[in-house]
C-alpha cells in the first residue's frame, strides 16, 4: 500500500488531508510508527535505529508538535532512512513544517480530530496486514506459473482474477538482478518500486515475487503498446541506481499467450541476464534482442555446446596452455578486428610480421585459411560459444 492508495481508503477519506509532499504520494507504506516520545531527541535515544523503511511517522504530542525545529530535527533523523510520510493533528502543522515536507516530497497529511488516533491505526494496520497475505498468495501463485509441473491452469486464473489481475493475452517475463543488496527489506522497496512503475500504465497489481537479491515479475505486453519494454525496464534500473545507489540487470522474456509457456519466458529472461553479464554493456536486455546468443541458448545439451568450441578451437587452447602462448586472445583480436591484421596488430601493440608470424602457426595448427570468410565465421561463432557457457560455469 502506498500513500496513494492510504488517501482512497473509503473511512480515511474524511479524516485525513494531504498538506504537502505531494510528489511522493507514491511512497510505499511499510507500517505506522508512532514518534510522540520527547526523548525522541535525546543523544542516547537513537531514534534511526528503529527506522527499518517505509515507516508512516504519526506525531501527535504538542510538546513537539508546538516546536517547529524538534518536528524538523525528528524528520532529518528519519528521512535518509526512507520514511513514506508524516501524519500530525489537525491545527497542529505551521507552514515552516509544510514547506519543509514539500521540499523533500515527503507526503504530510493532517489528522482530523474526528478519526481518532486508535481507530486510524487500525485501520491502516488491517489493511497492510491483508495486503501482505495478499502479496503472499500473488508470489505463490506465479511460483505455481514457473516452476510447478501441470498446475491447474483453470484455477490460476481464477485466483488471480479475485486478486484484480488479468492474466489474459501476452505475458512476458522480466527478471531484475540487483547487485550487492542483502537486505530483504531494501529488495522488498525495490519490489514496491517496480509495482509502481506499471501503475502508469493501470497496472495496479502484478504477479511478483523476491527471492535473495532477485525480482521475478510476469506482466501483459499489450499495455506498453508502441513504447518500448526495454526503455521501460531501463527507467526502472535507473531509479534503482538512484535510490539505492546500486547496480540492477534486468533480463525481458518474449511473450506468450498461454500460461504453460510462461517458464519459457523466465527462462529466456535468465538468457538474457547471462548475456549482460557476459559483454557487460548494458543494464537492460530483452531476449528478442539477443541475436545469435538467443539461438545458442536454445541447445539444451552442454555437451554439443563444448563438443562444437573443441571441434573449432580444441587444439589451438591446448597448444596455449602447453606453450604459454597467446594464440586465442591473437585469433579473437583477429575476428573482431573483422580480419584486419594490420589493424589488430595495432590493437595488440605487436609489429606486423609478429602478426602474420602468428597468423600461420593459427591456420597450420587448425588446419584452416583464415581468409576464406566462412571459416571466419565458424571460428567466431566458436568464441561466442565459449563465452556463454564460461559465463554458465560462473
Amino acid at each position: 500500500m502506498n500513500c496513494e492508495d492510504l488517501v482512497n481508503i473509503p473511512l480515511l477519506k474524511k479524516g485525513l488531508t494531504l498538506i504537502s509532499g505531494a510528489n511522493g504520494i507514491r511512497n510505499n507504506i511499510s507500517w505506522i510508527y508512532f514518534a510522540d516520545c520527547v526523548q525522541c531527541l535525546d543523544e542516547e535515544y537513537n531514534i534511526s535505529e528503529l527506522i527499518h523503511g517505509g515507516e508512516m511517522v504519526i506525531i501527535t504530542n504538542k510538546s513537539l508538535t508546538d516546536d517547529d525545529n524538534k518536528i524538523i530535527d525528528i524528520i532529518k533523523v528519519m528521512y535518509p532512512k526512507k520514511i513514506a510520510a508524516v501524519v500530525i493533528n489537525e491545527n497542529q502543522i505551521s507552514k515552516k513544517i509544510a514547506d519543509y515536507c514539500e521540499e523533500l516530497n515527503l507526503p504530510l497529511f493532517e489528522l482530523s480530530v474526528e478519526l481518532h488516533l486508535i481507530d486510524f491505526s487500525q485501520i491502516v494496520c488491517k489493511r497492510l496486514i491483508e495486503e501482505e497475505s495478499e502479496t503472499h498468495s500473488r508470489e505463490k501463485l506465479l511460483t505455481s506459473i514457473l516452476f510447478v509441473d501441470n498446475f491447474n491452469e483453470y484455477e490460476v486464473t481464477k485466483r488471480a482474477t479475485h486478486y484484480g489481475i488479468t492474466i489474459s493475452g501476452k505475458q512476458s517475463i522480466a527478471i531484475i538482478k540487483t547487485v550487492g543488496l542483502n537486505d530483504p527489506a531494501s529488495i522488498k522497496r525495490i519490489q514496491s518500486l517496480v509495482e509502481n512503475e506499471f501503475r502508469y500504465y493501470d497496472i495496479n497489481k502484478l504477479l511478483i515475487y523476491s527471492q535473495f537479491e532477485t525480482i521475478v515479475v510476469m506482466f501483459p505486453l499489450e499495455v506498453f503498446g508502441k513504447d518500448s519494454v526495454v526503455h521501460f525496464f531501463e527507467k526502472i534500473a535507473d531509479k534503482i541506481h538512484k535510490e539505492f545507489e546500486i547496480e540492477a540487470y534486468i533480463g525481458i522474456g518474449l511473450g506468450y499467450e498461454y500460461l504453460a509457456d510462461i517458464r519459457e519466458s523466465y527462462t529466456e529472461a535468465k538468457s538474457a541476464l547471462q548475456l549482460i553479464s557476459m559483454e557487460k554493456q548494458k543494464y537492460v536486455l530483452s531476449y528478442n534482442d539477443m541475436g545469435i546468443h538467443s539461438l545458442i541458448s536454445q541447445i539444451r545439451s552442454p555437451k554439443t555446446l563444448d563438443n562444437y568450441i573443441n571441434d573449432k578451437l580444441g587444439r589451438l587452447i591446448e597448444t596455449d596452455k602447453v606453450q604459454d602462448s597467446e594464440l586465442c586472445n591473437t585469433l579473437r583480436a583477429y575476428i573482431e578486428n573483422n580480419c584486419n591484421s594490420n589493424a589488430t596488430a595495432e590493437l595488440l601493440f605487436i609489429h606486423r610480421n609478429t602478426m602474420r608470424y602468428r597468423l600461420d602457426k593459427i591456420e597450420k595448427i587448425l588446419n584452416v585459411d583464415l581468409d576464406d570468410l566462412s571459416v571466419c565465421l565458424e571460428l567466431k561463432l566458436a568464441f561466442i560459444i565459449l563465452d556463454f557457457r564460461n559465463s554458465r560455469k560462473n
